[in-house]
């Protein structure tokens, strides 16, 4: 079966499927989908990069009670043994090798870098990726060690607390600290990466806290020009079902030499996934879409076309800087890609794809702000 064949096949098993489900579901139904999804565990998942990221199958971390002495947590990949949290009200979050559940009215905005600081120290974004005027009004935020704006802030243990947080990566030591205004900010750590939370209600906090998970969805890193295939389905004419969203970003260790990091994952269902196909099935023909740019791309998403069990249909790999979509990619950076257009990314880039990628407007990104 050629590529037209697999595509056409795609689509026609898209729609009878998009003909059983309600194409107006809401996106509290898709955020269930796709939270229950994360739990699944991957049985064929492979690590491409350091062996030393890969997340053990418990990890124990040692925390500080609010009292002040210490206890384990103890962070189950399979997710926490409580009942489950009501997946109407919550969303699930991930960074690298790690997942967390949060509240689903909370935006987006910064964290700490390891050198303590945070562009910017609160709600840039709303839960929809729309910018919001007033980090106050937002019920709290997710932020991640990523510039989305060049209004930047030394975090100090005293600084003020507008909001509720959950810090994805930040540069924290782990342990508790007690912030203004009755809020309590706790730092744990879990395949490599913390997870700061920050708020005035101890429930909310360990719930959490209770719900960090290792992350069993996109590859958490790449190399470079390495390979992205990855769980590949055992029938490649299976019907497909889910678009997966993970974006990148590229690495800064000295010398040039970092891979490609997960920053976001995100399953979309059936009716996203047939406007995505059709979308880029009708683009044009693939070529460089910028010859006469010397450019070093640091920021890309990987869309991953999956089947029902979760195996791996087909992989297409997004520039938002010169933009253009490569089909079937093989890299996570390809020379020759298909225009894109807002009919191809209006169906993926909503939520924390606008808070970690930045890119033309009118293709749906939102881009750094000043």
């Amino acid at each position: 079966m050629d590529d037209d064949e697999l595509e056409n096949a795609m689509r026609e098993g898209l729609r009878a499927r998009a003909s059983r489900v309600d194409v107006d579901v809401s996106r509290r139904e898709v955020e269930g989908a796709t939270a229950a999804a994360r739990r699944r565990r991957r049985t064929t998942r492979v690590l491409v990069g350091l062996a030393a990221a890969s997340v053990v199958a418990v990890v124990v971390t040692a925390t500080l009670t609010h009292d002040g002495g210490e206890r384990d947590r103890v962070l189950d990949p399979a997710g926490p043994s409580e009942p489950a949290l009501d997946r109407g009200e919550w969303r699930t979050e991930v960074w690298g090798d790690v997942a967390v559940d949060v509240p689903a009215d909370w935006g987006y905005g910064g964290a700490p870098d390891e050198r303590g600081v945070a562009c910017f120290p609160g709600a840039s974004l709303d839960a929809a990726g729309e910018r919001v005027r007033d980090p106050r009004k937002v019920a709290g935020y997710v932020g991640r060690p990523i510039g989305l704006t060049d209004v930047c802030a030394s975090i100090d243990a005293g600084a003020p607390v507008t909001s509720p947080y959950v810090w994805l990566g930040a540069g924290l030591p782990v342990g508790t600290v007690e912030l203004s205004d009755g809020f309590v900010q706790e730092t744990v750590e879990a395949g490599g990466e913390t997870v700061t939370v920050a708020t005035q209600d101890p429930e909310v906090r360990e719930r959490i806290l209770s719900s960090v998970t290792a992350s069993e969805t996109c590859l958490s890193e790449l190399i470079r020009s390495g390979p992205i295939i990855h769980d590949q389905a055992d029938d490649p004419a299976a019907t497909p079902t889910t678009l997966r969203v993970c974006t990148y970003r590229l690495g800064d260790e000295p010398g040039g030499t970092g891979g490609w990091e997960l920053t976001s994952a995100m399953d979309l269902g059936t009716p996203a996934l047939t406007d995505y196909l059709e979308a880029v099935g009708a683009g044009e023909a693939p070529r460089d879409q910028c010859p006469a740019i010397d450019y070093q791309l640091t920021e890309a998403a990987v869309l991953e076309v999956l089947d029902e069990s979760g195996g791996v249909l087909r992989q297409d790999a997004v520039n938002a800087f010169c933009p253009g979509i490569a089909v079937g990619a093989e890299t996570v950076w390809a020379l020759e890609t298909t225009r894109m257009t807002s009919a191809m990314t209006r169906p993926w880039v909503m939520g924390v794809v606008r808070a970690v990628m930045s890119g033309d407007p009118d293709l749906g990104f939102i881009g750094p702000q000043g």
